[in-house]
């Protein structure tokens, strides 16, 4: 669905989600209940009045916003053989992945990007000392 934020109102908090009753302009009164994460007590949903939004209704009747960047691919990546190369390759890709995310999530600055260069950098280490095994 597609609709033009009419208004937006915080009705409360769940858990770390602020929860809103937005109406948009094809709706006659019936608004509809989001929820976005948010600090508590914070007024802001992420789209203002006036925005054009896509948007799906769940089977629980609450709103589900529709956002081009969900998927956004991160800005590091991983070339340890995502298609074609052999299986040996790619189960040590997997498992330099999974050491990477292990090690990396000890750390308090931690992101996708770096858990991807320390993966690459294994996965380097790994076939460059096998020569390419």
């Amino acid at each position: 669905m597609n609709g033009i934020v009419k208004s937006v109102v915080r009705t409360g908090d769940f858990q770390e989600m602020g929860r809103f009753e937005v109406e948009f302009n094809h709706t006659q009164g019936e608004k509809i209940v989001f929820f976005a994460k948010s600090n508590i007590g914070d007024s802001n949903f992420p789209y203002e009045v006036g925005k054009d939004v896509n948007y799906s209704i769940k089977p629980n009747g609450n709103g589900q916003l529709i956002r081009e960047d969900n998927f956004t691919k991160p800005s590091g990546s991983f070339s340890g053989g995502t298609t074609g190369g052999s299986k040996d390759r790619l189960i040590v890709r997997q498992t330099c992945i999974k050491a990477s995310s292990e090690f990396n999530a000890t750390r308090n600055n931690a992101s996708i990007d770096t858990v991807l260069e320390d993966a690459q950098t294994m996965f380097n280490f790994i076939f460059e000392e096998n020569n390419g095994a």
